[in-house]
């Protein structure tokens, strides 16, 4: 298990490396925000899965939490938050 925190900007960025051993991940919105989640690909507005307030959780449990994980918000706008992987 792994925790750790991450920044989203309005410029995709990987969250999380790939590791075909991560059973899970969840990701907690602390500020900002909306951010969308996207797998082994560019994250891209409007697309995927999207945590849309603070206090928000999104928890990934299947064969996608294997991925690299990849992070964005709209442009212009900025996210942090926390995340937990199993």
């Amino acid at each position: 298990m792994t925790k750790g925190s991450f920044s989203a900007t309005g410029v995709d960025s990987i969250v999380l490396a790939k590791d075909v051993y991560r059973a899970g991940v969840t990701f907690q919105l602390i500020s900002g925000g909306p951010v969308w989640i996207a797998f082994d690909e560019a994250a891209v507005d409007g697309e995927g899965i999207a945590i849309s307030e603070a206090a928000n959780l999104a928890e990934i449990t299947d064969e996608r939490a294997r991925c690299a994980i990849h992070m964005k918000c709209a442009a212009g706008s900025t996210a942090t938050g926390g995340y937990q992987t199993l």
